[in-house]
């Protein structure tokens, strides 16, 4: 007889186990057009089923563990002067968060994140970065540490969605759409694995939720590579108008999540 915690999502119905693949392949689809966004709608939806915590654990696995699929596309196309500028705030913001995540009801921050996406994206609509650029070196540390700093410690606390937090600056930042995912993909790298050792040491992975883990690797998979044949297909404008799409959906995806949370 195998124990129950060696079999992936036993206390669960066939239905539950599906919604839960389908969310996997849903996330990294994003994942694989853009470099960014995987974690946000899968923490949402299996929140329903598995619960908040556990689903912030398990997505956080399942991506530490699709950075060996995702990583080489991100190491061929960032822009690493960018990615260096970043990622010690980013490292410092997630570090941080995982022991606010530890402590403390994540709610408000959530719809705060989300509030701030739906600036970031007015602000991206009139340009407002690139108004900045004239007076200020929006590539120095000054500017970017501050703000990878809070994306890091916001993305950890919420489960999901930090790098939202940093795509405007990032499409300034980066040449062209290609170094924008191959960025973001990079940082994403980083991210997560620093979560993962955080948590890891703070005691929340157990030899089950690996296993749940292993189990959804070919929704992962399929979907990741379905989302990099999007991304060769889309224009660098339709690449941009799509990015803005996503960041409103994380956006909406967010504030739902703060509001159930705080309501429930």
């Amino acid at each position: 007889m195998i124990p129950d915690d060696l079999i992936p999502f036993s206390r669960y119905e066939l239905w539950q186990i599906a919604i839960i693949h389908g969310a996997v392949a849903l996330g990294f689809f994003i994942r694989g057009a853009f470099g960014f966004g995987s974690n946000l709608p899968l923490v949402l939806i299996t929140t329903w089923i598995v619960g908040p915590h556990h689903a912030i654990v398990l997505t956080l696995v399942i991506s530490a563990f699709a950075q060996i699929h995702l990583a080489p596309q991100g190491v061929r196309t960032a822009d690493w002067s960018v990615f260096r500028t970043l990622i010690v705030g980013f490292l410092l913001g997630s570090v941080g968060g995982v022991l606010v995540f530890a402590t403390l009801n994540a709610d408000w921050l959530t719809i705060t994140m989300a509030l701030l996406i739906v600036a970031i994206l007015i602000m991206d609509y009139y340009n407002t970065f690139a108004r900045l650029q004239q007076f200020m070196d929006l590539r120095s540390r000054r500017v970017a540490i501050p703000l990878a700093t809070l994306s890091g410690l916001v993305g950890s606390v919420s489960g999901g969605g930090g790098l939202y937090l940093l795509v405007a600056y990032l499409k300034l930042a980066c040449a062209n759409a290609r170094a924008l995912r191959g960025t973001t993909m990079m940082l994403s790298v980083v991210f997560q694995m620093a979560r993962f050792v955080a948590l890891a040491v703070a005691g929340y992975i157990s030899l089950n939720i690996l296993i749940e883990s292993l189990s959804v690797m070919p929704a992962m998979l399929a979907g990741a590579v379905a989302g990099k044949r999007l991304f060769d297909r889309l224009s660098e404008a339709r690449f941009f108008r799509a990015i803005q799409a996503v960041l409103l959906l994380g956006a909406g995806l967010l504030l739902i999540k703060g509001l159930f949370q705080i309501l429930a």
